[in-house]
Protein backbone atom coordinates (compact mmCIF):
# COMPACT_ATOMS: atom_id res chain seq x y z
CA UNK A 1 0.00 0.00 0.00
CA UNK A 2 1.07 3.57 -0.56
CA UNK A 3 1.27 6.51 1.80
CA UNK A 4 2.52 9.50 -0.21
CA UNK A 5 3.19 9.30 -3.93
CA UNK A 6 4.34 11.94 -6.33
CA UNK A 7 3.20 11.06 -9.83
CA UNK A 8 4.44 14.22 -11.47
CA UNK A 9 7.04 16.84 -10.65
CA UNK A 10 6.40 19.76 -12.95
CA UNK A 11 8.51 22.77 -13.84
CA UNK A 12 6.03 25.58 -14.49
CA UNK A 13 6.59 28.76 -16.44
CA UNK A 14 5.50 31.03 -13.59
CA UNK A 15 6.03 28.90 -10.53
CA UNK A 16 7.59 25.67 -9.36
CA UNK A 17 5.25 23.00 -8.04
CA UNK A 18 4.57 19.32 -7.71
CA UNK A 19 1.38 17.31 -7.84
CA UNK A 20 0.99 15.65 -4.46
CA UNK A 21 -1.34 12.63 -4.32
CA UNK A 22 -2.48 11.33 -0.94
CA UNK A 23 -4.34 8.09 -1.68
CA UNK A 24 -4.63 7.01 1.95
CA UNK A 25 -5.77 10.31 3.42
CA UNK A 26 -9.26 10.59 4.87
CA UNK A 27 -11.99 12.82 3.42
CA UNK A 28 -15.35 13.91 4.82
CA UNK A 29 -17.54 13.78 1.72
CA UNK A 30 -18.26 11.45 -1.19
CA UNK A 31 -15.38 12.28 -3.52
CA UNK A 32 -15.75 12.22 -7.28
CA UNK A 33 -13.03 11.66 -9.92
CA UNK A 34 -10.82 14.63 -10.71
CA UNK A 35 -11.49 13.97 -14.39
CA UNK A 36 -15.15 14.91 -13.88
CA UNK A 37 -14.19 18.55 -13.31
CA UNK A 38 -13.39 20.54 -16.45
CA UNK A 39 -10.85 22.68 -14.56
CA UNK A 40 -8.83 19.80 -13.13
CA UNK A 41 -6.46 19.55 -16.08
CA UNK A 42 -5.40 23.15 -15.49
CA UNK A 43 -5.20 22.62 -11.72
CA UNK A 44 -2.76 19.73 -12.15
CA UNK A 45 -1.27 20.94 -15.45
CA UNK A 46 -1.67 17.43 -16.91
CA UNK A 47 -3.68 15.74 -19.65
CA UNK A 48 -6.83 13.65 -19.46
CA UNK A 49 -4.97 10.34 -19.24
CA UNK A 50 -3.17 11.40 -16.07
CA UNK A 51 -6.37 12.75 -14.56
CA UNK A 52 -7.95 9.34 -15.01
CA UNK A 53 -5.09 7.80 -13.02
CA UNK A 54 -5.65 10.24 -10.16
CA UNK A 55 -9.16 8.88 -9.61
CA UNK A 56 -10.98 10.52 -6.70
CA UNK A 57 -8.12 10.42 -4.19
CA UNK A 58 -7.06 13.34 -2.04
CA UNK A 59 -4.50 15.55 -3.75
CA UNK A 60 -2.73 18.88 -3.69
CA UNK A 61 -2.64 20.06 -7.33
CA UNK A 62 0.54 21.83 -8.36
CA UNK A 63 -1.29 24.90 -9.68
CA UNK A 64 -4.20 25.09 -7.25
CA UNK A 65 -2.92 24.54 -3.74
CA UNK A 66 -5.82 26.62 -2.42
CA UNK A 67 -9.05 25.24 -3.90
CA UNK A 68 -10.95 28.52 -3.59
CA UNK A 69 -8.90 31.55 -4.72
CA UNK A 70 -11.44 33.90 -3.14
CA UNK A 71 -10.89 32.39 0.30
CA UNK A 72 -8.98 34.11 3.07
CA UNK A 73 -5.20 34.23 2.80
CA UNK A 74 -4.65 31.66 5.52
CA UNK A 75 -7.27 29.18 4.28
CA UNK A 76 -4.87 26.40 3.38
CA UNK A 77 -4.65 23.16 5.30
CA UNK A 78 -3.84 19.88 3.50
CA UNK A 79 -4.76 18.01 0.35
CA UNK A 80 -8.39 17.98 -0.74
CA UNK A 81 -10.82 16.12 -2.98
CA UNK A 82 -13.81 17.13 -5.10
CA UNK A 83 -17.17 16.41 -3.47
CA UNK A 84 -20.18 14.87 -5.17
CA UNK A 85 -22.69 17.75 -5.35
CA UNK A 86 -25.60 15.30 -5.18
CA UNK A 87 -24.43 13.69 -1.95
CA UNK A 88 -26.07 14.72 1.34
CA UNK A 89 -22.61 14.60 2.97
CA UNK A 90 -21.31 17.39 0.72
CA UNK A 91 -21.54 20.85 2.24
CA UNK A 92 -18.99 22.29 -0.19
CA UNK A 93 -17.59 21.48 -3.63
CA UNK A 94 -14.38 20.26 -1.99
CA UNK A 95 -13.28 18.59 1.24
CA UNK A 96 -10.00 18.99 3.12
CA UNK A 97 -8.34 15.68 3.87
CA UNK A 98 -6.68 14.47 7.06
CA UNK A 99 -3.79 12.02 7.65
CA UNK A 100 -4.54 8.30 7.97
CA UNK A 101 -4.21 6.33 11.19
CA UNK A 102 -2.72 3.15 9.68
CA UNK A 103 -0.34 4.53 7.04
CA UNK A 104 2.86 6.46 7.80
CA UNK A 105 2.74 10.09 6.70
CA UNK A 106 4.82 13.27 7.04
CA UNK A 107 8.02 11.21 6.62
CA UNK A 108 11.25 13.20 6.90
CA UNK A 109 14.99 12.59 7.33
CA UNK A 110 17.51 14.47 9.50
CA UNK A 111 21.27 13.89 9.74
CA UNK A 112 22.70 12.99 13.15
CA UNK A 113 26.17 12.90 11.62
CA UNK A 114 27.49 12.16 8.14
CA UNK A 115 27.07 8.40 8.56
CA UNK A 116 23.68 8.33 10.31
CA UNK A 117 20.24 9.80 9.71
CA UNK A 118 17.02 9.54 11.65
CA UNK A 119 13.72 8.95 9.87
CA UNK A 120 10.70 10.54 11.55
CA UNK A 121 7.08 9.81 10.66
CA UNK A 122 3.52 10.15 11.95
CA UNK A 123 0.55 7.91 12.58
CA UNK A 124 -2.62 9.94 13.18
CA UNK A 125 -3.95 7.25 15.51
CA UNK A 126 -4.81 9.25 18.64
CA UNK A 127 -1.52 8.22 20.18
CA UNK A 128 -2.31 4.50 20.20
CA UNK A 129 0.95 3.28 18.63
CA UNK A 130 3.10 5.65 20.70
CA UNK A 131 1.26 4.60 23.85
CA UNK A 132 1.59 0.87 23.19
CA UNK A 133 4.63 -0.37 25.13
CA UNK A 134 4.85 -3.41 22.86
CA UNK A 135 4.78 -1.37 19.63
CA UNK A 136 8.15 -0.70 18.01
CA UNK A 137 8.65 1.49 14.93
CA UNK A 138 10.93 -0.02 12.31
CA UNK A 139 12.76 1.03 9.18
CA UNK A 140 13.86 -1.46 6.54
CA UNK A 141 16.83 -0.22 4.51
CA UNK A 142 19.13 -1.50 1.78
CA UNK A 143 21.60 -0.07 -0.69
CA UNK A 144 19.71 0.77 -3.86
CA UNK A 145 22.31 -0.62 -6.28
CA UNK A 146 23.28 -3.62 -4.20
CA UNK A 147 21.74 -7.06 -3.86
CA UNK A 148 22.55 -7.21 -0.15
CA UNK A 149 19.84 -8.16 2.29
CA UNK A 150 17.58 -5.56 3.83
CA UNK A 151 18.55 -4.47 7.35
CA UNK A 152 15.81 -3.64 9.85
CA UNK A 153 16.38 -1.01 12.55
CA UNK A 154 14.06 -0.23 15.45
CA UNK A 155 13.35 3.10 17.10
CA UNK A 156 11.33 4.94 19.70
CA UNK A 157 8.07 6.87 19.82
CA UNK A 158 6.58 10.02 21.33
CA UNK A 159 3.04 11.33 21.42
CA UNK A 160 1.90 14.87 20.73
CA UNK A 161 -1.48 16.34 21.60
CA UNK A 162 -2.49 19.29 19.45
CA UNK A 163 -2.61 22.48 21.46
CA UNK A 164 -5.93 23.68 20.00
CA UNK A 165 -7.78 20.36 19.65
CA UNK A 166 -8.18 17.00 21.32
CA UNK A 167 -6.25 15.11 18.64
CA UNK A 168 -3.11 13.14 19.51
CA UNK A 169 -0.45 12.14 16.97
CA UNK A 170 2.07 9.33 17.34
CA UNK A 171 5.57 10.37 16.28
CA UNK A 172 8.04 7.60 15.48
CA UNK A 173 11.81 7.85 15.08
CA UNK A 174 14.31 5.31 13.77
CA UNK A 175 18.05 5.98 13.56
CA UNK A 176 19.82 4.52 10.51
CA UNK A 177 23.56 4.15 11.33
CA UNK A 178 26.67 3.04 9.46
CA UNK A 179 25.80 4.66 6.13
CA UNK A 180 28.45 4.74 3.43
CA UNK A 181 29.16 8.21 2.00
CA UNK A 182 27.32 9.49 -1.09
CA UNK A 183 25.43 6.20 -1.44
CA UNK A 184 21.85 5.66 -2.59
CA UNK A 185 19.66 3.80 -0.11
CA UNK A 186 16.11 2.51 -0.38
CA UNK A 187 13.93 2.37 2.73
CA UNK A 188 10.42 2.11 4.13
CA UNK A 189 8.91 2.55 7.59
CA UNK A 190 6.10 1.07 9.64
CA UNK A 191 4.90 0.20 13.13
CA UNK A 192 4.09 -3.53 12.98
CA UNK A 193 0.70 -4.25 14.47
CA UNK A 194 -0.39 -0.63 14.02
CA UNK A 195 0.34 0.35 10.43
CA UNK A 196 1.04 -0.74 6.92
CA UNK A 197 4.46 -0.03 5.45
CA UNK A 198 5.19 3.15 3.58
CA UNK A 199 6.18 3.05 -0.07
CA UNK A 200 9.86 2.23 -0.74
CA UNK A 201 11.72 5.55 -1.11
CA UNK A 202 15.30 6.46 -2.03
CA UNK A 203 17.72 8.94 -0.50
CA UNK A 204 21.44 9.60 -0.88
CA UNK A 205 23.62 9.63 2.22
CA UNK A 206 25.87 12.53 3.19
CA UNK A 207 29.66 12.71 3.39
CA UNK A 208 32.61 14.06 5.37
CA UNK A 209 34.80 15.26 2.49
CA UNK A 210 34.55 16.75 -0.97
CA UNK A 211 32.26 19.31 -2.62
CA UNK A 212 29.37 20.32 -0.38
CA UNK A 213 26.05 21.82 -1.52
CA UNK A 214 23.14 22.94 0.64
CA UNK A 215 19.83 24.78 0.26
CA UNK A 216 19.17 27.30 3.03
CA UNK A 217 16.12 29.41 3.82
CA UNK A 218 13.64 30.49 6.48
CA UNK A 219 9.96 31.40 6.58
CA UNK A 220 8.08 28.85 4.51
CA UNK A 221 4.45 27.84 4.50
CA UNK A 222 2.16 26.10 2.08
CA UNK A 223 0.66 29.17 0.44
CA UNK A 224 -0.50 30.17 -3.01
CA UNK A 225 -0.46 33.39 -4.99
CA UNK A 226 -3.47 35.31 -3.73
CA UNK A 227 -3.94 37.58 -6.75
CA UNK A 228 -5.35 34.78 -8.92
CA UNK A 229 -8.70 35.55 -10.50
CA UNK A 230 -9.81 31.98 -11.11
CA UNK A 231 -9.34 28.52 -9.65
CA UNK A 232 -5.71 28.37 -10.75
CA UNK A 233 -3.78 29.30 -7.63
CA UNK A 234 -0.03 29.01 -8.11
CA UNK A 235 2.21 27.92 -5.24
CA UNK A 236 4.40 30.55 -3.66
CA UNK A 237 6.70 28.12 -1.84
CA UNK A 238 9.99 26.63 -3.04
CA UNK A 239 9.36 22.90 -2.50
CA UNK A 240 9.30 22.13 -6.21
CA UNK A 241 12.47 24.15 -6.76
CA UNK A 242 14.33 22.27 -4.05
CA UNK A 243 13.16 18.94 -5.43
CA UNK A 244 14.51 19.91 -8.85
CA UNK A 245 17.77 21.08 -7.28
CA UNK A 246 18.11 17.71 -5.59
CA UNK A 247 17.48 15.84 -8.84
CA UNK A 248 20.02 18.02 -10.63
CA UNK A 249 22.69 17.54 -7.92
CA UNK A 250 22.57 21.25 -7.06
CA UNK A 251 22.02 20.44 -3.36
CA UNK A 252 22.48 17.48 -1.01
CA UNK A 253 20.66 18.62 2.13
CA UNK A 254 18.59 21.48 3.58
CA UNK A 255 18.89 23.97 6.42
CA UNK A 256 15.61 25.61 7.50
CA UNK A 257 16.07 28.60 9.81
CA UNK A 258 12.63 28.68 11.37
CA UNK A 259 8.99 29.74 10.86
CA UNK A 260 7.22 26.71 9.46
CA UNK A 261 3.69 26.41 8.07
CA UNK A 262 2.30 29.60 9.74
CA UNK A 263 1.56 27.77 12.02
CA UNK A 264 1.69 24.02 12.68
CA UNK A 265 -1.32 24.17 14.98
CA UNK A 266 -3.83 26.17 12.93
CA UNK A 267 -7.17 24.38 12.52
CA UNK A 268 -6.36 21.75 15.10
CA UNK A 269 -3.03 20.98 13.48
CA UNK A 270 -4.32 20.50 9.92
CA UNK A 271 -2.10 23.21 8.50
CA UNK A 272 0.94 21.50 9.96
CA UNK A 273 -0.26 18.22 8.44
CA UNK A 274 -0.48 19.76 4.99
CA UNK A 275 2.90 21.45 5.29
CA UNK A 276 4.68 18.26 6.32
CA UNK A 277 2.74 16.14 3.81
CA UNK A 278 3.87 18.39 0.96
CA UNK A 279 7.38 18.89 2.33
CA UNK A 280 7.87 15.14 2.75
CA UNK A 281 8.22 14.80 -1.02
CA UNK A 282 11.57 16.54 -0.55
CA UNK A 283 12.44 15.43 2.97
CA UNK A 284 12.09 11.71 2.26
CA UNK A 285 14.90 12.16 -0.27
CA UNK A 286 17.13 14.84 1.30
CA UNK A 287 17.79 15.29 5.03
CA UNK A 288 17.06 18.60 6.70
CA UNK A 289 18.25 20.54 9.75
CA UNK A 290 15.18 22.42 11.01
CA UNK A 291 15.29 25.42 13.31
CA UNK A 292 12.78 27.31 15.41
CA UNK A 293 11.28 30.74 14.73
CA UNK A 294 8.69 32.81 16.54
CA UNK A 295 5.81 31.12 14.71
CA UNK A 296 6.67 27.77 16.25
CA UNK A 297 5.59 29.25 19.60
CA UNK A 298 2.10 30.32 18.55
CA UNK A 299 -1.21 28.52 19.00
CA UNK A 300 -0.22 27.72 22.62
CA UNK A 301 2.27 25.21 21.21
CA UNK A 302 5.62 26.40 22.68
CA UNK A 303 7.45 24.73 19.82
CA UNK A 304 6.42 21.26 20.95
CA UNK A 305 5.21 19.93 17.60
CA UNK A 306 8.54 20.71 15.95
CA UNK A 307 10.22 19.21 19.02
CA UNK A 308 8.44 15.92 18.25
CA UNK A 309 9.50 16.14 14.60
CA UNK A 310 13.12 16.63 15.68
CA UNK A 311 12.98 14.27 18.65
CA UNK A 312 15.11 11.60 16.99
CA UNK A 313 17.59 14.18 15.67
CA UNK A 314 18.21 15.70 19.09
CA UNK A 315 18.30 12.34 20.88
CA UNK A 316 20.80 11.00 18.36
CA UNK A 317 23.07 14.03 18.65
CA UNK A 318 22.95 14.01 22.45
CA UNK A 319 24.59 10.59 22.45
CA UNK A 320 27.86 12.31 21.51
CA UNK A 321 27.29 15.80 22.94
CA UNK A 322 25.26 16.26 26.11
CA UNK A 323 25.11 20.05 25.56
CA UNK A 324 22.80 19.52 22.59
CA UNK A 325 19.12 20.29 23.08
CA UNK A 326 16.34 21.56 20.87
CA UNK A 327 17.59 25.13 21.31
CA UNK A 328 21.13 24.39 20.12
CA UNK A 329 22.88 21.80 17.99
CA UNK A 330 25.58 21.57 15.34
CA UNK A 331 26.94 19.19 12.74
CA UNK A 332 29.83 18.75 10.30
CA UNK A 333 28.79 17.85 6.75
CA UNK A 334 31.45 17.76 4.08
CA UNK A 335 33.32 21.06 4.12
CA UNK A 336 30.87 22.94 6.33
CA UNK A 337 30.22 23.20 10.06
CA UNK A 338 26.63 24.29 10.72
CA UNK A 339 25.30 25.59 14.02
CA UNK A 340 21.52 25.80 14.53
CA UNK A 341 20.38 28.09 17.38
CA UNK A 342 16.92 28.93 18.70
CA UNK A 343 17.24 32.54 19.88
CA UNK A 344 13.50 33.14 20.27
CA UNK A 345 13.78 33.96 24.00
CA UNK A 346 15.87 37.04 23.19
CA UNK A 347 12.99 38.38 21.10
CA UNK A 348 10.39 37.90 23.85
CA UNK A 349 9.25 41.36 24.91
CA UNK A 350 8.99 41.52 28.70
CA UNK A 351 6.83 42.15 30.69
CA UNK A 352 4.34 39.56 29.61
CA UNK A 353 4.81 39.31 25.83
CA UNK A 354 1.41 40.96 25.40
CA UNK A 355 2.42 42.97 22.34
CA UNK A 356 4.38 40.46 20.29
CA UNK A 357 3.97 36.97 18.92
CA UNK A 358 7.43 35.71 19.80
CA UNK A 359 7.26 34.39 23.36
CA UNK A 360 9.87 31.79 22.60
CA UNK A 361 10.22 29.98 25.88
CA UNK A 362 9.75 26.21 25.73
CA UNK A 363 8.65 24.24 28.76
CA UNK A 364 12.25 23.41 29.71
CA UNK A 365 12.85 27.05 30.71
CA UNK A 366 9.36 27.77 32.06
CA UNK A 367 7.91 27.35 35.53
CA UNK A 368 4.21 27.25 36.46
CA UNK A 369 3.35 27.00 32.77
CA UNK A 370 -0.15 28.11 31.81
CA UNK A 371 -0.86 29.94 35.07
CA UNK A 372 -0.89 33.60 36.03
CA UNK A 373 2.40 32.95 37.84
CA UNK A 374 4.18 31.63 34.75
CA UNK A 375 7.79 32.79 34.59
CA UNK A 376 10.94 32.10 32.62
CA UNK A 377 14.50 31.28 33.52
CA UNK A 378 16.03 33.46 30.83
CA UNK A 379 19.40 33.64 32.56
CA UNK A 380 19.92 29.86 32.50
CA UNK A 381 18.84 29.68 28.86
CA UNK A 382 21.18 32.55 27.94
CA UNK A 383 24.17 31.15 29.80
CA UNK A 384 23.65 27.71 28.28
CA UNK A 385 23.39 29.07 24.75
CA UNK A 386 26.53 31.19 25.06
CA UNK A 387 28.49 28.33 26.62
CA UNK A 388 27.37 25.93 23.90
CA UNK A 389 28.24 28.30 21.06
CA UNK A 390 31.62 29.19 22.53
CA UNK A 391 32.66 25.56 23.06
CA UNK A 392 31.24 24.52 19.71
CA UNK A 393 33.13 27.14 17.72
CA UNK A 394 36.33 26.53 19.67
CA UNK A 395 36.12 22.87 18.67
CA UNK A 396 35.78 23.40 14.92
CA UNK A 397 38.62 21.83 12.92
CA UNK A 398 39.04 24.21 9.99
CA UNK A 399 41.29 21.72 8.20
CA UNK A 400 38.22 19.47 7.90
CA UNK A 401 35.39 22.00 7.79
CA UNK A 402 36.88 25.26 6.47
CA UNK A 403 33.44 26.89 6.23
CA UNK A 404 31.32 27.78 9.27
CA UNK A 405 27.71 28.98 9.18
CA UNK A 406 25.56 29.90 12.17
CA UNK A 407 21.84 29.60 11.47
CA UNK A 408 19.08 31.15 13.56
CA UNK A 409 15.77 32.78 12.82
CA UNK A 410 16.37 36.35 13.90
CA UNK A 411 18.46 39.01 12.12
CA UNK A 412 21.04 41.24 13.74
CA UNK A 413 20.94 43.59 10.74
CA UNK A 414 17.66 44.27 8.95
CA UNK A 415 16.61 47.19 6.78
CA UNK A 416 13.01 46.26 6.16
CA UNK A 417 10.87 49.40 5.89
CA UNK A 418 10.36 51.44 9.06
CA UNK A 419 6.61 50.92 8.87
CA UNK A 420 7.10 47.18 8.59
CA UNK A 421 9.42 47.08 11.59
CA UNK A 422 6.98 49.18 13.63
CA UNK A 423 4.18 46.79 12.73
CA UNK A 424 6.32 43.80 13.68
CA UNK A 425 6.99 45.20 17.14
CA UNK A 426 3.23 45.29 17.72
CA UNK A 427 2.41 42.25 15.60
CA UNK A 428 -0.81 40.47 16.54
CA UNK A 429 -1.05 36.71 16.69
CA UNK A 430 -1.65 36.15 12.99
CA UNK A 431 -3.82 33.08 12.67
CA UNK A 432 -3.41 32.25 16.34
CA UNK A 433 -6.25 31.44 18.71
CA UNK A 434 -6.41 31.09 22.44
CA UNK A 435 -2.79 32.04 23.14
CA UNK A 436 -2.06 32.30 26.85
CA UNK A 437 -0.50 35.61 27.83
CA UNK A 438 2.25 34.71 30.30
CA UNK A 439 3.53 36.81 33.15
CA UNK A 440 7.18 37.21 34.00
CA UNK A 441 9.16 37.99 37.06
CA UNK A 442 11.24 41.16 37.18
CA UNK A 443 14.28 39.82 35.38
CA UNK A 444 17.42 41.90 35.61
CA UNK A 445 18.45 40.73 32.15
CA UNK A 446 15.67 41.87 29.86
CA UNK A 447 15.64 39.86 26.62
CA UNK A 448 16.21 42.02 23.56
CA UNK A 449 17.75 42.07 20.12
CA UNK A 450 20.55 44.31 21.39
CA UNK A 451 21.40 41.84 24.14
CA UNK A 452 21.48 39.02 21.57
CA UNK A 453 23.92 40.99 19.43
CA UNK A 454 26.11 41.82 22.43
CA UNK A 455 26.17 38.16 23.48
CA UNK A 456 26.63 36.46 20.11
CA UNK A 457 28.27 38.78 17.58
CA UNK A 458 31.70 38.90 19.30
CA UNK A 459 31.84 35.09 19.26
CA UNK A 460 31.08 35.04 15.53
CA UNK A 461 33.94 37.39 14.74
CA UNK A 462 36.39 35.84 17.20
CA UNK A 463 35.97 32.39 15.70
CA UNK A 464 35.86 33.43 12.05
CA UNK A 465 32.26 32.47 11.29
CA UNK A 466 31.74 32.97 7.57
CA UNK A 467 27.97 33.53 7.40
CA UNK A 468 25.31 34.44 9.95
CA UNK A 469 22.14 33.10 8.30
CA UNK A 470 18.61 34.07 9.34
CA UNK A 471 15.08 35.01 8.27
CA UNK A 472 12.13 36.59 10.14
CA UNK A 473 11.74 39.53 7.76
CA UNK A 474 9.96 38.32 4.63
CA UNK A 475 12.52 39.38 2.06
CA UNK A 476 16.16 38.84 1.07
CA UNK A 477 19.06 40.90 2.36
CA UNK A 478 22.83 40.43 2.36
CA UNK A 479 25.59 42.55 3.82
CA UNK A 480 29.27 43.09 3.31
CA UNK A 481 31.50 41.55 5.98
CA UNK A 482 30.59 43.57 9.06
CA UNK A 483 30.89 43.83 12.80
CA UNK A 484 29.38 46.15 15.40
CA UNK A 485 27.13 47.83 12.83
CA UNK A 486 30.16 48.74 10.72
CA UNK A 487 31.39 47.52 7.34
CA UNK A 488 34.77 45.83 7.70
CA UNK A 489 35.40 45.59 3.94
CA UNK A 490 33.46 45.97 0.70
CA UNK A 491 34.53 42.70 -0.87
CA UNK A 492 34.54 38.99 -0.06
CA UNK A 493 38.28 38.35 -0.34
CA UNK A 494 39.57 36.90 2.93
CA UNK A 495 36.65 38.34 4.95
CA UNK A 496 37.61 39.63 8.39
CA UNK A 497 34.05 39.50 9.74
CA UNK A 498 30.86 37.50 9.09
CA UNK A 499 28.55 38.16 6.15
CA UNK A 500 24.94 38.47 7.31
CA UNK A 501 22.31 36.85 5.08
CA UNK A 502 18.58 37.24 5.65
CA UNK A 503 16.65 34.77 3.47
CA UNK A 504 13.10 34.90 4.81
CA UNK A 505 10.86 34.51 1.77
CA UNK A 506 10.89 30.81 0.85
CA UNK A 507 7.10 30.58 0.99
CA UNK A 508 5.56 33.30 3.09
CA UNK A 509 1.94 34.48 3.18
CA UNK A 510 2.95 38.14 2.84
CA UNK A 511 5.95 40.26 1.84
CA UNK A 512 7.91 42.87 3.76
CA UNK A 513 9.31 45.65 1.63
CA UNK A 514 12.73 47.15 2.21
CA UNK A 515 13.35 50.67 3.46
CA UNK A 516 13.51 53.32 0.75
CA UNK A 517 17.01 54.28 1.87
CA UNK A 518 19.45 51.39 2.02
CA UNK A 519 22.05 51.53 4.81
CA UNK A 520 25.72 51.48 3.85
CA UNK A 521 26.08 47.89 5.00
CA UNK A 522 23.10 46.75 2.93
CA UNK A 523 24.83 45.19 -0.05
CA UNK A 524 21.72 43.77 -1.80
CA UNK A 525 18.07 43.14 -1.02
CA UNK A 526 14.63 42.55 -2.53
CA UNK A 527 11.16 41.37 -1.54
CA UNK A 528 10.77 38.40 -3.87
CA UNK A 529 9.89 34.76 -3.18
CA UNK A 530 13.32 33.15 -3.08
CA UNK A 531 15.74 30.86 -1.28
CA UNK A 532 19.50 30.36 -0.99
CA UNK A 533 21.96 27.82 -2.36
CA UNK A 534 25.44 27.56 -0.88
CA UNK A 535 28.06 25.61 -2.83
CA UNK A 536 31.52 24.85 -1.48
CA UNK A 537 33.67 22.97 -4.00
CA UNK A 538 36.81 23.36 -1.89
CA UNK A 539 38.36 25.15 1.08
CA UNK A 540 39.03 28.39 -0.80
CA UNK A 541 35.76 29.21 -2.57
CA UNK A 542 32.17 29.48 -1.33
CA UNK A 543 29.57 30.28 -3.99
CA UNK A 544 26.31 31.86 -2.80
CA UNK A 545 23.19 32.00 -4.99
CA UNK A 546 19.79 33.55 -4.22
CA UNK A 547 17.24 31.75 -6.38
CA UNK A 548 13.75 32.93 -7.34
CA UNK A 549 10.92 30.54 -6.56
CA UNK A 550 8.92 31.46 -9.65
CA UNK A 551 11.35 30.50 -12.39
CA UNK A 552 14.46 29.20 -10.65
CA UNK A 553 16.59 32.09 -11.92
CA UNK A 554 19.55 33.31 -9.89
CA UNK A 555 18.65 36.77 -8.55
CA UNK A 556 21.86 37.49 -6.65
CA UNK A 557 25.22 35.74 -6.41
CA UNK A 558 28.58 36.32 -4.78
CA UNK A 559 31.72 34.38 -3.91
CA UNK A 560 33.82 34.23 -0.75
CA UNK A 561 37.48 33.64 -1.59
CA UNK A 562 40.09 32.65 0.98
CA UNK A 563 43.70 32.86 -0.14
Amino acid sequence: MRSIIILASLTLTSSHGTNLLLPNHIFSCDCIPWSSNSSSGDMFDVGDDDLEKFGSMCALPSKAIIPDPTAAEYTIYDGYCLCDPTSPTSSSWYSWCTPPSTFPSQINLSPINVSAVVVNFVLADEGKSAGDASAVPICEIKETDDDTDTITYTGFSTSYSDSTSSRTLSYHNVILPNLSPRTSYTYRVSVPGHSNSSEWTQFKSLYSTGPTNVAMYADMGLFGELDSTNVINLPRHNMGNVLSDLSNNEIDFIVHSGDHAYEFEVAGGQRGDGYMDAYSDVLTKAPWLPGWGNHEYLEMDRGNRLANITGGLIEGMRQSNEMVNRMQYSIDIGLIHIVQLDMSPYWCNFDGCETVDSCGFPDMWTSKSGTDEESYDFESYRNGLIEFLKEDLEGVDRTKTPWVVVSTHFPFYDYSGDAVKDERSLEPDLGATGKHVPKSTADELVPSKNLAIADIEPLLKEHGVDIYFCGHAHNYQSTWPMYNNTIVQENFLNPQAPIHVLSGAAGVPEWEELAETKPEWGREGFAVASYSRVKMPNATHLFFEQVGNDDGKILDEWVIVKE
